[in-house]
């Protein structure tokens, strides 16, 4: 994945955004002694990797409940299975 440092003012955008979003950027950036873009960039990243996460907790929610659906997929792994002992050991 590229850094901010990486990217290139061509690679840059500009965005609307409400007055007050864009003062607490900017004070924020100023805070932390970067550009607007790169606070932006840190922001988004750190919202995809919650994003990432939260998908990952709720897979292992759903595998951990014992619903229908975790049923589901037991019985699909089990009926698949049974082809491990076909014999076919070389099999690409």
């Amino acid at each position: 994945m590229k850094s901010f440092t990486d990217y290139s003012k061509d690679e840059q955008r500009t965005i609307k955004a409400f007055v007050g979003d864009i003062a607490f950027v900017n004070e924020r950036a100023k805070a932390y002694g970067c550009s607007a873009a790169e606070l932006i960039h840190k922001m988004c990243e750190e919202m995809r990797k919650r994003s990432y996460l939260e998908e990952l907790d709720e897979s292992f929610a759903l595998l951990s409940s014992g619903d229908k659906k975790y049923q589901e997929i037991l019985d699909d792994e089990k009926a698949w299975d049974v082809t491990a002992i076909d014999g076919l050991n070389n099999a690409p």
